[in-house]
């Protein structure tokens, strides 16, 4: 048996995945991303349909996360905006789909990553906006008993909306957004350029710290 095939480190080693929401976080050059890509593509068997890696840098925004109005080319020569879905509305989407095609044939449903590298590069309260509170576990979308429960909201842009554009359409034909249950949110952070505490409190409680230390055995290995 291999103990660190993921699946079984998984079962012992509490640094994998303890929860939906976790920051991997230590000094640069400790493999936190490498080892959650590897992670990631191991539970997905590497179909690219269940997962989405991001870098977030200063200038990342709400429009790039959840959506905005954004040029997406020339119409009769004058510019065309459209409002366009962001990378994490897109995954909490298909992981919507996914759960709810699962609910009606009573099975288990797949699982969506979202791998943020660097996370703390970005303004996270502007990037996250009102929907920070869809991403507790206890908010998340999911089925009791064939019934939806979950934290449903409207967002900035929803007034903009199609159906194309809501995680969820409910009985009064609103288009709301939440967070589903089988949505991991994974991320990296070099504390060497921002502390924990830096972070605002309601960001910080939502997600589980795990600290990646450096290992110098294997820098002693190497040089010697």
């Amino acid at each position: 048996i291999n103990f660190c095939d993921y699946e079984i480190k998984e079962l012992w080693d509490e640094t994998v995945l303890p929860a939906k929401n976790v920051i991997y976080y230590g000094a640069p050059g400790t493999g936190k991303t490498y080892n959650l890509v590897n992670l990631i593509k191991a539970k997905t068997q590497n179909n690219d349909d269940y997962y989405e890696i991001v870098q977030f840098h200063p200038n990342y925004s709400y429009e790039d996360f959840i959506d905005g109005v954004k040029p997406v080319g020339f119409e009769n020569g004058n510019l065309k905006l459209q409002l366009v879905d962001g990378i994490f509305n897109e995954l909490c989407k298909k992981a919507f789909k996914e759960l709810a095609k699962a609910n009606e044939k009573n099975r288990k449903p797949k699982n969506f990553y979202l791998l943020i590298d660097e996370i703390n590069r970005a303004n996270l309260s502007a990037v996250f906006g009102e929907i920070l509170s869809c991403i507790e576990e206890d908010k998340r979308l999911r089925f009791e008993e064939g019934k939806l429960k979950g934290l449903r909201l409207k967002t900035s842009n929803s007034n903009l909306w199609k159906d194309k554009n809501a995680v969820v359409i409910d009985e009064e034909d609103k288009r709301l957004f939440g967070v589903p249950e089988n949505l991991y949110i994974l991320a990296t952070m070099n504390d060497i350029d921002r502390s924990i505490d830096s972070f605002d409190l309601a960001l910080r409680r939502r997600f589980k710290w795990i600290r990646n230390t450096i290992d110098y055995d294997v820098i002693t290995e190497t040089l010697l």
